[in-house]
Formats: C-alpha cells, sequence, structure tokens
C-alpha cells in the first residue's frame, strides 16, 4: 500500500470519525473572511434540537443562544454515556455572522457566513483546507450538512444527513447488541491460512490474546484485543472473512433464499455451515449454526489498537455489492463520491466499507486511537514494520499499515469512536 493508498484510507475513514475531519486537516487559529455586513442572523432554527449523523457515529445538539445559536457534539458510549469533543456557536462579530467550532485540545476555527436564506447558511474559511466550507440546510425536508474543501489536489464535497433518531449500534466484530444482527448473535473476523504459529505470533505482538485452541476438526486459535477477535484456522484454504454463530440456521438460510441470497458453499459437517461471497469473490460472510451462545466472551470494548473502525473491503461496482449487503440485512449509512464511491454499511454487531477504488485489493481490519502516535512507537520499538507511516500536524507519526505474515493489512489511524 503506497501513501496514495493511505491518503484515501485517510479520506475514506473520515466517515467513521468526525475528528478526521475537524482535527487531522483543520488549520486551527481562527480566520475572519470578508463577508456582506449584516447583522440580521441565519435562520437555523430548524437544527435546534439533538441530531444523529450516522456516517459519523456523532450526535450534534443545537440549541438558541440570543440572535445566535450554540452547540455541542458528542459521541454516545456503550454505556449510555457521552464523549463530548467539540462545542461551536453561531454569533455575531464586528458585523459578521460565524460559524466558530472549538474542537477538545486543538483551538478554535472560525468560518464566516457568506450566504443565507430560507433554512439555508453558507459558512467559508477559504484558508483552511478541510472543511473550508461548511452548508447547514433543509432539502425535502430533510436537515443536511455539506462539507467541501481540498486536501492537496483532492477536492472533496460530502453531504450527511442530521437524523432525528437514536443511534445504532456501533460495530464490534465479536460483540453482541441489543437486537444482534438479522445473521446472528455473535460474529467474528474469520481467517484461512497456511501459517498458524506465525500468523498467531504477529497478532500477539499486536496486543491480541489467545482466547481459545484446538485440533478439532482441523488447527485453530481464537484471539481477541478486546475489540475483534480473530478466529484463524488450518483448514484448506485462505481466505477472509466474518463468521456468525446463529441459534436457527434452517429459519436465517430460508429467510436470505426468499431475498435472493445464493450460497457459495454449504456444509452440515463438523457443524451446520452456510456460506456467502461477495460479487467479487473477494470477502466471505459464513453462517455457523450453534445451539449456544458462543464462545463465552464478554462483550466487546476498546481494544489493545484502539476501537474498530470498519471492516473495509474494496469492491468493483459500489451499488451491486451495497445491494447484496443490504439483502443479508445490513443498513447503508449513506454513499459518497469522493474520493471514488464508497460508504458504511451496519448490521448492529459489526461495520463494512465498501470502496469502489483500486488503490488496494485485501480487505483490511481499522481501527482509530486518539494514543496512535504512542501506539505506532510501542509497535515498532517491538520490531513491528509499521509501513506508509504518515506524519500528524506536529510531525510525529500518527498513521500507519501493518501487514500479516498472509499480507492481511491492519490499518491505524488518529482519532475516536
Amino acid at each position: 500500500m503506497n501513501r496514495t493508498i493511505l491518503t484515501s484510507f485517510l479520506n475514506l475513514n473520515r466517515l467513521v470519525s468526525v475528528l478526521m475531519i475537524f482535527l487531522l486537516l483543520s488549520k486551527g487559529p481562527a480566520y475572519a473572511q470578508s463577508a456582506p455586513s449584516s447583522s440580521e442572523a441565519p435562520n437555523l432554527d430548524f437544527l435546534i434540537g439533538t441530531w444523529f449523523i450516522a456516517e459519523m457515529n456523532v450526535h450534534e445538539n443545537w440549541e438558541k443562544d440570543g440572535a445566535g445559536y450554540k452547540g455541542r457534539a458528542y459521541y454516545k458510549l456503550s454505556d449510555g454515556s457521552e464523549k463530548p469533543f467539540e462545542t461551536f456557536k453561531v454569533h455575531l462579530d464586528k458585523g459578521i455572522w460565524h460559524y466558530t467550532t472549538d474542537v477538545t485540545g486543538q483551538g478554535v476555527t472560525s468560518f464566516a457566513l457568506v450566504e443565507k436564506g430560507n433554512k439555508l447558511a453558507v459558512f467559508s474559511n477559504p484558508e483552511n483546507d478541510f472543511p473550508s466550507s461548511i452548508t447547514y440546510f433543509m432539502e425535502e425536508g430533510v436537515r443536511k450538512v455539506r462539507l467541501m474543501g481540498s486536501e492537496g489536489e483532492q477536492m472533496h464535497d460530502m453531504v450527511f444527513e442530521l437524523k432525528d433518531q437514536s443511534s445504532p449500534a456501533a460495530g464490534s466484530a465479536g460483540g453482541s447488541a441489543a437486537g444482534g444482527s438479522a445473521l446472528g448473535s455473535y460474529c467474528q473476523v474469520s481467517i484461512g491460512t497456511n501459517n498458524l504459529l506465525e500468523n498467531s505470533a504477529f497478532y500477539q505482538k499486536l496486543g491480541f490474546k489467545v482466547v481459545s485452541q484446538d485440533n478439532d476438526p482441523w488447527p485453530w486459535i481464537l484471539l481477541s484485543d478486546g475489540s475483534v477477535h480473530v478466529q484463524l484456522s488450518v483448514d484448506g484454504m485462505e481466505y477472509f472473512g466474518i463468521n456468525y454463530y446463529n441459534k436457527d440456521l434452517p429459519t436465517t438460510a430460508a429467510m436470505l433464499k426468499d431475498k435472493g441470497v445464493e450460497f457459495f458453499m454449504e456444509s452440515n459437517s463438523p457443524w451446520p455451515l452456510k456460506v456467502m461471497e461477495d460479487p467479487d469473490g473477494r470477502f466471505g460472510i459464513a453462517l455457523i449454526g450453534f445451539a449456544a451462545s458462543y464462545p463465552p466472551i464478554p462483550p466487546m470494548t476498546k481494544g489493545s489498537l484502539g476501537t474498530l473502525g470498519e471492516i473495509a473491503i474494496p469492491v468493483t461496482n459500489f451499488d451491486t455489492t451495497s445491494l447484496w449487503l443490504q439483502q443479508l440485512g445490513f443498513t447503508s449509512q449513506g454513499k459518497q463520491s469522493s474520493p471514488y464511491t464508497w460508504g458504511i454499511h451496519t448490521d448492529g454487531l459489526i461495520s463494512i466499507g465498501l470502496h469502489q477504488s483500486d488503490h488496494f485489493d485485501k480487505p483490511a481490519i481499522t481501527y482509530f486511537s486518539p494514543d496512535s502516535q504512542e501506539l505506532i512507537k510501542r509497535l515498532k520499538a517491538a520490531g513491528m514494520e509499521v509501513e506508509n507511516a504518515m506524519p500528524g500536524s506536529a510531525g510525529e507519526i500518527q498513521h500507519g499499515v501493518i501487514y500479516s505474515p498472509d499480507g492481511w493489512p491492519v490499518n491505524i489511524f488518529n482519532g475516536s469512536l
């Protein structure tokens, strides 16, 4: 994976964390742009309330503040508590209305009002790379925010809905969510390999711990870092996919067949198994029939590498694979066109990112960590090779890619979920 690929990953993973938008790319100091002088406030009353941006897993709360507005952005954690990371306000300063954002530990950035209308406000700061323009507006009864700007020669134009709904369960590979997934009550990353011990040692260096292992029906090892479970199996095939454990496989299989889903592989030995393959044949989802909960592992929390952002899958045609995932019960969190066509899908247990790009050709586990700088230092000190390491604004390495012995990438980015 070269520098261009890593840059693309930075762009695509902004969906998972708004910090990648406002922290990594903002330039910091406040900026006041010349704009038509007007003491009349923009009409943003339609934003008063609490809204959810599904693609970012972020909540925004807006309230009236005199003639202007104020608010905050925060994440909802698994225990129901809130983790604030940004405050903002729309205020009049020297005859010009501004949208000013203050991200914790990052200082203040200000955008001047350059256009306003009925349920419309456009704020601009051309000295800020991305976003250089923030637009709040209502379209066909739907509240939206548009972020525009550039990173180097790459232009970005992203539109997100502000939804009046609670947050869906964030994706952890191996946890359980309220109601679970239509595919099962538990899932884990599954990797077929011919190098069991070498790969197990690799994941243990990353901070994973062995949960269980056996030689029946073939050699396998299950590892977990507290955020992701990975099962390595020597079953005669090499693959990367997700295994779901399902207590009523016949009913689920019948439901999927009614939707037109085809099974790539079916077996009843050594256990009931049905495998589905994505349209490109790069990624598989397996349903395994188990009557009891499996395995006996506590609910997932933050792992040793941070929080799982997504399982990133390269695709030939976004719409085709998106439809396939939706047939399986996944919900699309939106479709973006920059820097290429991509989008996030979730089923309540895990988030899968589809990326119509030739920049990478293998599925990748993608983490976000606010301590990525120190984490990468520790990994390098332990002898891990961190490729395409890129510095943050302070010059320290904050983003990198690590490859397993079989070539499966693990991405580490700076940020929080």
